[in-house]
């Protein structure tokens, strides 16, 4: 189960063919044999391949209710447009999205729109993702899960440009914290080896394809290493 604001849904660049990382990922993992299936409750998205190629980066829905569309992608997902952390927490909204798919690995990307929003203290930021996190696993906790049955993982902020001093400090803040066993998978340090030719040229936080990429190699990897 993917979660989190725009980088997650994925990219509408003008010119850019439309693109998600979760497409590349599902690639990955299959060429490892794993059986992958994303959940999520949402389908409006990008989901990268030939789909957007052919339909010129038109929206479409699941495969299955549309014939005729070959494309194997599925792109059930929570990830949404200018979505802060609070958009999971208010109202306690992440136990009805984890209620609705019971996900077995949950990866979860988010802080980027606070700062949009100029909510810029690092410290402030870490304290609305920490109480995300402890929802999120005590959900995985309490729905039968042992630690070698769901993984949990968490990335840091990708890419912002002009405000790269706060996506520091606040990337700095999320990895001195005390992640215990709330995260049994890893924290991922998305941010690392990203440049700002990977960003939308009309959004300076939210990545083209080519940051996409580096986003799924990054999940990848941790999935991998797990």
């Amino acid at each position: 189960m993917c979660i989190g604001d725009d980088n997650t849904r994925g990219s509408f660049e003008l010119g850019d063919t439309a693109w998600c990382y979760r497409a590349n990922l599902k690639k990955m993992l299959e060429k490892k044999q794993w059986n992958v299936d994303f959940s999520g409750t949402s389908e409006i998205a990008p989901i990268g391949g030939t789909w957007h190629t052919e339909l010129k980066g038109k929206l479409r829905l699941d495969p299955a209710r549309n014939p005729g569309v070959t494309d194997k992608y599925d792109i059930q997902h929570d990830g949404y447009v200018d979505a802060p952390i609070e958009t999971f927490t208010n109202a306690d909204s992440i136990t009805s999205l984890l209620n609705g798919v019971t996900p077995d690995i949950v990866l979860l990307m988010v802080g980027t729109v606070n700062l949009k929003n100029n909510d810029t203290v690092a410290a402030d930021i870490v304290t609305k993702e920490t109480a995300l996190v402890d929802k999120i696993h005590t959900w995985l906790c309490s729905n039968g899960r042992s630690r070698n049955q769901r993984y949990f993982f968490l990335g840091n902020i990708p890419i912002y440009e002009g405000k790269e001093k706060y996506v520091s400090n606040l990337n700095l803040t999320l990895s001195q914290q005390n992640w215990g066993e709330r995260i049994n998978g890893d924290v991922v340090d998305i941010h690392n080896g990203m440049n700002f030719g990977m960003l939308q040229s009309y959004l300076k936080y939210r990545c083209k394809k080519s940051g996409l990429e580096h986003i799924s190699n990054k999940w990848y990897n941790a999935i991998y290493r797990n």
